[in-house]
């Protein structure tokens, strides 16, 4: 028996609009009449094959589903389609045509074309609306492949093999579970969670890691990361890379913030930028060029073709020094060394060999080298050292004085001779002095062997306190120190008045000569 079919209203794709706060259903409401081939309503249940193809006769078939439909008195009913067997969203990339089969009659001619409401022609997820999750793998573009649950792709010829991978941008490809390549060419993501934001031919492959832009980096270790720049590597875990061009962080924890071809070859090195530089085991180079910090906890702060190798050793910058000594240092300068634990060099050409020893040197010469061998300060300059508090003063240079002072007193260049400044331009308040008084005090004045507690017994001196000295002369700063020029200047003026005395022994002396002729004379006659 024949039966008919007329549709009421068929293919009624629910719409979204920007107040429904659920997802689109994925079904299709479905409603109609059944008749017999006498025109009388079936309001028996019945059962109806349902199919959707691509062609309007023939074809391909897209989806099918059997349901048992239950009229009411007037042959009518309404059903959803999908609720058994559900409809891809692919049957609707191109053209889509409903045919039914009642009760195993032929397929009703001819087959229904669906077409959508007006609403439909937009999704659930633009213009602000709510809702709308698309719960399956999505590709946005031509010529990409997903292949992971929940992928996402736009773009052209890109590649979502991770679940819930998602990539944006062209041959660009995310093959870990969660990773995303955001943009740019050829880049990839490749473990589980990976970033690659932008550039080209940028690849994320350490769990965890990311790049984030520029051309050829690599980020390979555990949660490493390379900001961007060209042909970087962040190799170790947790390591990082900046940027710059052809850095290479190797081990854990390392970083470099940028320049070229440097290394970080050990555990928590730190480069901050530069040219080929090299840092270890929780060393630092911040810059500069050719610089190697490979003690652990060693520092380089610039410069160029320096070594911090000791432990804990510093080189602040400058050209070609070394620091080799356990928490050694080398300020700056040029050609310097400290080898020994503790030690400083600085200037050109220093070198401090003895432990704690601090060597500074203004040699000019490549030849000229100066060496301290001991825990001692040495300072070697050609022009000698100036020493002075004043402000905007300005030395004379003079290389005949070994050290000078602003004042005027000075070692003499061979280091024997200290000379005191006593330039009549340079005094006030002249007094004359009762050289009888002075030399009457030096008789009382105590005069003792003794030695300083610092030197021991062994080093005898022979001389006055500070105490006795100021309480009878009244000379000098303080009463805990004895000047080299009052002392000078007091026996000066005790020899003067010694030479007084003595001249007037001298008369009296030729006097009693004549008084002696001349009682002799008196006594012969």
């Amino acid at each position: 028996m024949h039966r008919s079919m007329t549709l009421v209203a068929a293919l009624v794709v629910v719409v979204a609009t920007a107040g429904l706060s659920h997802a689109i259903p994925q079904v299709i409401n479905f409603q109609a009449i059944l008749l017999n081939s006498g025109g009388t309503p079936i309001t028996t249940t019945t059962n109806v094959d349902f199919a959707i193809w691509d062609q309007p006769s023939g074809g391909a078939q897209l989806w099918a589903e059997n349901r048992n439909v239950t009229p009411n008195s007037i042959g009518n009913f309404s059903i959803l389609l999908g609720s058994t067997t559900p409809i891809p969203d692919s049957v609707f990339s191109g053209d889509a045509y409903l045919a039914i089969k009642v009760s195993g009659d032929p397929e009703l001619s001819p087959r229904t074309r669906i077409v959508s409401v007006g609403y439909a022609f937009r999704t659930g997820s633009v213009d602000g609306a709510r809702g709308g999750n698309i719960t399956s793998e999505v590709s946005i573009g031509p010529s990409n492949t997903l292949t992971g649950d929940n992928a996402f792709t736009a773009g052209t010829l890109n590649f979502a093999q991770g679940s819930g991978a998602m990539v944006l941008g062209v041959l660009c490809g995310a093959g870990g579970p969660n990773s995303a390549a955001l943009g740019g060419y050829f880049n990839g993501a490749n473990d589980t969670m990976d970033v690659v934001v932008g550039g080209i031919n940028n690849r994320a492959q350490g769990r965890k890691s990311s790049v984030l832009g520029g051309a050829s980096n690599i980020a390979s270790g555990y949660a490493s990361s390379v900001g961007g720049g060209m042909s970087n590597t962040a190799q170790g875990e947790y390591s990082h890379v900046g940027g710059g061009r052809a850095n290479f962080a190797q081990d854990l924890r390392g970083t470099i913030g940028g320049g070229s071809n440097n290394t970080t070859d050990n555990q928590w090195g730190t480069i901050g930028g530069g040219e080929h530089n090299r840092a270890a085991m929780w060393a630092t180079v911040s810059g500069g060029q050719y610089d190697t910090a490979s003690g652990q906890y060693a520092s380089v702060g610039g410069g160029t073709k320096s070594r911090a190798t000791g432990y804990a050793s510093r080189v602040g910058g400058g050209i070609d020094n070394r620091a080799s000594g356990y928490a050694s240092t080398v300020p700056g300068g040029s050609g310097n060394l400290a080898i020994g634990s503790h030690s400083v060099a600085a200037g050109h050409n220093a070198v401090s060999i003895g432990n704690y020893g601090i060597t500074l040197s203004s040699y000019r010469g490549d030849m000229d080298t100066l060496y301290n061998l001991y825990p001692q300060i040495v300072l070697g300059a050609r022009c000698g050292v100036y020493i002075t508090s004043r402000e905007n003063d300005q030395s004379d240079g003079d290389s005949t004085k070994l050290i000078t002072t602003f004042g005027g007193a000075y070692l003499s260049g061979n280091g024997t001779t200290w000379t005191n400044a006593s330039d009549r331009n340079q005094k006030e308040n002249f007094t004359p002095v009762d050289r009888a008084a002075l030399l009457d005090r030096i008789a009382r004045l105590p005069i003792e062997r003794w030695n300083y507690k610092t030197e021991g017994d062994e080093v005898q001196h022979i001389g006055p306190v500070a105490q006795d000295f100021k309480a009878l002369f009244n000379v000098g700063a303080d009463d805990k120190s004895i000047s080299t020029i009052d002392p000078a200047g007091i026996a000066l003026a005790a020899i003067q008045e010694l030479e007084k005395r003595t001249r007037r022994i001298d008369e009296l002396e030729s006097e009693m000569a004549e008084l002696r002729e001349m009682v002799r004379t008196l006594s012969q006659k």
